[in-house]
């Protein structure tokens, strides 16, 4: 049974990439081998598709339904009138996998988290401007054995020779995913510097709920480099990461461009599954009240690509206290 649902997840994820046209296609790995760890938040990946816009994207196209359904949704619940706006729709697939330090024992460690990984598929919708963004998401998946982390964590550590997890035996029991998220970021001031180079400074808000975690964040972060796009940094979350990164990536101009960028956020947790269950199965997992990341990263962009390297040192606040750091890969290919 565990493998079938895992097949029809992963057939429907891939049918609904295939026909896609796009703005844009992203690719993300996460891992906290770049620390020499393997610990809490030890990896996952991200496919990322950004629709155009929807003056842009043909009537009677995919694209053009997709965005067109999904603002029609959000008009029918949100009271504001965001016609003014840009809109663009986006398709996420995403896994994540959890484990705890010691990654050598067969038997559950009691004294840390459980085993547990996800896979889900997320739909979002962009309203947005050069200075504002608004972005709801929504996501459906599973955790437990039926994601795949186990294989896909296994086979990673196979590739690099790196010894495998022997605990997976032990993980979370399957589960279904869902999550619904608000996220709105502004770019707060933007202007140059030595005349050549942009100086920008963001902030955001999220909001997160639904079977997995229930909680609210907010950040602040600063960017310079040449040639970049005027596009958002954020962090809206693990489980629903926004794409807010893939925007408006036609303001460049000329074939090279750079960037840095320095971010801190906070995220105040109400509910986490899997302190929940770490509690009823006698782990000794305390959840952290409040969970503070730090964020540093290199951009690099030639014609339609983006390369990016970054970097997130993670500390929770509460008893349970032990810092989390990992690093991420991101590529991003804008379509012509």
């Amino acid at each position: 049974m565990r493998d079938t649902v895992r097949l029809i997840f992963w057939l429907l994820s891939v049918g609904l990439f295939l026909p896609l046209h796009a703005q844009s296609w992203s690719f993300s790995i996460d891992n906290d081998m770049i620390f020499g760890s393997d610990d809490k938040y030890t990896g996952g990946f991200q496919v990322g598709w950004m629709s155009d816009e929807l003056g842009v994207s043909e009537e009677g196209s995919f694209q053009y339904g997709y965005v067109k359904g999904m603002s029609d949704l959000l008009r029918a619940v949100y009271p504001f009138d965001l016609s003014e706006m840009k809109q663009n729709g986006a398709i996420s697939l995403q896994g994540i996998a959890i484990t705890p330090e010691d990654t050598n024992e067969t038997e559950p460690v009691y004294d840390d988290v459980p085993y547990m990984g996800s896979t889900a598929l997320t739909a979002s919708l962009f309203i947005w401007n050069e200075h504002i963004f608004h972005e709801v998401l929504m996501t459906l998946g599973v955790m437990g054995p039926s994601s795949g982390a186990e294989t896909v964590q296994k086979g990673l550590h196979r590739w690099f020779r790196i010894d495998e997890p022997q605990g997976w035996d032990n993980q979370v029991p399957d589960r279904l995913l869902f999550q619904t998220g608000y996220v709105v970021g502004t770019r707060q001031y933007s202007g140059r510097v030595a005349g050549r180079y942009t100086f920008e400074w963001f902030n955001s808000l999220s909001l997160n709920a639904g079977s997995s975690y229930v909680g609210a964040g907010g950040g602040t972060a600063v960017r310079i480099g040449e040639n970049a796009p005027k596009n958002f940094v954020t962090i809206s979350g693990i489980i629903n990461r926004s794409l807010a990164h893939q925007l408006n990536l036609d303001t460049r101009r000329g074939r090279w461009g750079w960037s840095v960028k320095l971010a801190l956020f906070a995220d105040v947790v109400g509910y986490f599954y899997l302190h929940e269950y770490a509690k009823q199965h006698g782990y000794d997992f305390e959840m952290p009240t409040t969970l503070i990341t730090g964020l540093l990263g290199f951009d690099l962009y030639y014609e339609r690509l983006r390369a990016s390297l970054e970097l997130y040192p993670s500390r929770p606040i509460g008893q349970y206290v032990r810092s989390n750091y990992f690093g991420r890969l991101n590529l991003v290919l804008q379509v012509p």
